[in-house]
């Protein structure tokens, strides 16, 4: 069981509060508010790929906490650190370290960087709901190491993840991400889930299964798992039509073929309008639903229409538990004023989508089995 910010005493105490730098820092105000209201000390971690500082950060965390912010750049094993950190918590400032990724000892998973954080504090509280799934050392290690919590949002995106991965549901699969796309579609069809394709996704499946001949081979990890995808599967649904333009896009014409018949010269933008249909009709009839990824090249507004209408078909599904992640498909359907028909919209694309298919996510294990109390 994860304990709430509640269930943990982190009165006066300092708290290593670990974010996901990725995503809005709105939805970490309710923690961060609720720990400063309990006088908690805060020590703010983060990881952020491709080891760009933290430093611009700053800023924006002032507003949200209304506390000044001390940037310290200092190694983690440096041995006076614990010392510095806390000068600048005894004047009230909110301490925030440079970005974890810049260690490789994070990267892999070593306990060692874990140890080193939580000389730093008392409790250790996670908002980074998108990263439980990574091996990351702070994630995994830290609840053995301090009192530990989930934050508001994080248990919001946690409940929302159990709530589906207990009930039959359709799952809508888009984007680019072939390797983690596929790896979900086992996923769920092993749970007997129906599972809507689209993207690159479907357009690497066609090509293994030799239904488009002409295209592209995916690399050797996406064809071995391809390979482990029954395409006859009934709750498998594959794009019956798409919609077609020239590799170049430089709009000259748009057409809509079956999978098959896509030319060379041409490269797939978007689901056709049978496609829709049927995808429309399972949703009409499915209790419960999680998508991530668009599901064609949305910005351009002649391949906008399969997402817009598959949006507006979940929308019209007042009674469906439907959940969406992915930062491409929040801001497009915040765009069409859709997002407020979703019951649940995630941080954590990737995350929800693996809590929904019954993965287990290592940081939510760590968190579920830390037995320290303050």
């Amino acid at each position: 069981m994860i304990k709430s910010l509640n269930q943990v005493n982190s009165k006066k105490k300092k708290v290593v509060l670990q974010l996901d730098f990725e995503e809005p820092f709105s939805s970490y105000h309710p923690t961060i508010n609720q720990l400063i209201q309990e006088e908690a000390q805060l020590v703010i971690i983060g990881i952020l790929e491709g080891e760009i500082s933290l430093a611009s950060w700053v800023e924006e965390l002032e507003s949200i906490s209304g506390r000044p912010v001390n940037f310290l750049t200092h190694s983690l094993f440096e041995k006076s650190l614990p010392e510095k950190v806390d000068r600048s918590l005894a004047q009230n400032q909110i301490v925030l370290l440079e970005n974890l990724a810049i260690y490789p000892e994070e990267r892999r998973g070593e306990p060692v960087l874990a140890q080193a954080l939580s000389r730093l504090g008392q409790v250790y509280v996670n908002e980074a709901f998108g990263l439980s799934y990574l091996p990351y050392a702070s994630i995994n290690h830290l609840p053995d190491l301090l009192e530990s919590a989930g934050g508001i949002n994080f248990l919001k995106e946690y409940q929302a993840g159990e709530h589906l991965s207990g009930r039959p549901l359709t799952a809508i699969i888009g984007g680019d991400r072939i390797i983690e796309s596929l790896d979900l579609i086992l996923a769920f069809l092993e749970k007997n889930d129906h599972v809507l394709v689209s993207g690159k996704i479907a357009e690497a499946i066609f090509r293994v299964k030799g239904i488009s001949p002409g295209k592209e081979w995916p690399d050797e990890r996406a064809i071995k798992l391809i390979n482990r995808i029954e395409i006859t599967n009934t709750k498998l649904h594959l794009p019956v039509d798409v919609v077609t333009g020239p590799k170049l896009l430089d709009g000259s014409y748009r057409r809509v073929f079956a999978p098959g018949e896509v030319r060379k010269e041409d490269d797939i933008y978007d689901i056709g309008p049978e496609t829709i249909r049927l995808f429309s009709e399972i949703i009409a009839q499915s209790p419960a639903l999680v998508w991530r990824g668009p599901l064609g090249l949305y910005t351009w507004p002649e391949f906008s229409r399969g997402t817009k209408e598959i949006a507006e078909a979940i929308a019209n599904q007042p009674d469906i538990f439907s959940v969406v992640g992915g930062q491409e498909t929040i801001v497009f359907l915040k765009k069409l004023g859709l997002l407020g028909d979703f019951n649940h919209v995630s941080s954590g694309g990737e995350a929800i989508m693996r809590l929904a298919a019954g993965r287990q996510l290592s940081g939510i294990h760590a968190l579920s089995t830390s037995k320290l109390t303050g």
